[in-house]
């Protein structure tokens, strides 16, 4: 299982947000599950109901150029998208 997080700087103090709605790069991460684990489990912190299907979608069609346009085999990226989006 992997527990992925994000962040965004604001006013010069960090502040966690939903996946792939901050700063974080993930290229290699998401490079990491497709090619290496790709049944893995993931859980997504600060996912919440008005930006899980932001953070569904980021996960599945991966971040950065390595992985752009190349899903990654679980859909279900995340516990929170497999209990809310059936």
């Amino acid at each position: 299982m992997v527990h992925l997080k994000d962040f965004r700087i604001e006013n010069g103090k960090m502040i966690s947000v939903g996946c792939g709605l901050g700063e974080m790069d993930y290229t290699e991460i998401l490079r990491f599950m497709k090619e290496r684990k790709p049944f893995i489990h993931a859980t997504l912190e600060d996912t919440k109901p008005e930006n899980n299907q932001q953070a569904k979608e980021f996960c599945q069609k991966g971040s950065g150029a390595e992985t752009a346009g190349r899903e990654i085999r679980h859909p279900e990226c995340c516990q929170y998208c497999r209990r809310h989006h059936r």
